[in-house]
């Protein structure tokens, strides 16, 4: 399951929690290390897998607890990019 972190029960408002993350890491994005399976990827010709980690977008936290399963079709010189989207 990919949920994010820290939004909607938190006494102060969301963008500020956000601004505060972003700020502190200097505007970078990306896996956080060390955090359950680092979101690790691993691919076949129908499948792509992510396993369980924690993303920083934009300052937002963003945590997979399960690793999930997308149904893709690659021939043997494809590759694909996993990207994180997150509607706020």
């Amino acid at each position: 399951m990919v949920k994010g972190e820290n939004y909607s029960a938190q006494l102060y408002e969301n963008w500020s929690n956000r601004l505060v993350f972003n700020t502190l890491l200097g505007g970078k994005c990306g896996i956080i290390q060390g955090f359950d399976n680092e979101m690790e990827v691993t691919a076949s010709a129908s499948n792509v897998v992510v396993d369980s980690g924690v993303v920083v977008v934009k300052g937002g936290i963003i945590r997979n607890t399960t690793a999930l399963t997308l149904p893709v079709t690659l021939a043997n010189n494809q590759y694909c990019i996993v990207v994180v989207e997150v509607d706020l």
